[in-house]
C-alpha cells in the first residue's frame, strides 16, 4: 500500500514539474545601464489564471542590469520600451489532441514559429522597432522541454545588445 501510494505521488509530481516554466536569466551585460525607461510587455499568455509570464519578463529585465530604472507602461515624457510577440505557430490542435490521448508518451514532432517585437519611442513617437524571429522544429512529449522560453531569452537579449549597441536608447552618465 505505501508503495503504491508512493510511486503515485511521484508520478503525479513528475508531470507536475513537467508543466512548470520558467524564463532563464539573461546574458546580456553592459557597462551603464540605460536612461530611465518607461517599459510595457504585452506577451502572449496561456489564459490561465494565476500566469505570470509578462511579470517574469520584466523582472528578468531588471535584474539585468540594463536599466537604471523601469517604470511600468508607456511615458508620454522620455523613453519608453514596448516588447510584444506578433502571432507565430505553435503545436497544431491535432497535435496536442494526439498528444493528451497517448499522455504526452509519444513523442510528436510539430514545427513553430516564435517572433518577438521591441519598439523604442521618445516621448511617445517611434524611434525604432526591433524584429526577432525564431522558427524550428521540437517534440510534444512531457520529458522533452519546449523550445520556447530558450528562444524568448535569446531573443531578449539580442535586444537589449542592439538597443546598446545602436544607443537608441541612451546610457546613463
Amino acid at each position: 500500500m505505501i508503495v503504491r501510494t508512493f510511486f503515485l505521488v511521484l508520478t503525479g509530481i513528475l508531470m507536475l514539474v513537467g508543466c512548470t516554466t520558467t524564463l532563464p536569466e539573461l546574458n546580456h551585460q553592459q557597462a551603464k545601464p540605460f536612461v530611465p525607461v518607461g517599459l510595457q510587455v504585452s506577451m502572449l499568455t496561456t489564459g490561465r489564471r494565476g500566469d505570470t509570464s509578462n511579470k517574469e519578463i520584466v523582472q528578468r529585465l531588471k535584474q539585468s542590469g540594463s536599466f537604471s530604472w523601469l517604470d511600468e507602461g508607456i511615458s508620454r515624457n522620455g523613453y519608453s520600451l514596448l516588447i510584444s510577440e506578433p502571432r507565430g505557430e505553435r503545436a497544431n490542435t491535432a497535435i496536442v489532441l494526439l498528444g493528451a490521448m497517448t499522455l504526452l508518451t509519444v513523442p510528436l514532432p510539430y514545427s513553430y514559429d516564435q517572433n518577438l517585437r521591441g519598439t523604442v519611442l521618445k516621448d511617445g513617437v517611434l524611434v525604432k522597432s526591433y524584429d526577432y524571429r525564431r522558427e524550428g522544429w521540437s517534440v510534444l512529449a512531457w520529458y522533452v522541454p519546449a523550445p520556447f522560453d530558450q528562444n524568448k531569452r535569446d531573443m531578449l537579449d539580442e535586444l537589449l545588445r542592439d538597443i546598446n549597441e545602436e544607443q537608441t536608447i541612451p546610457r546613463q552618465d
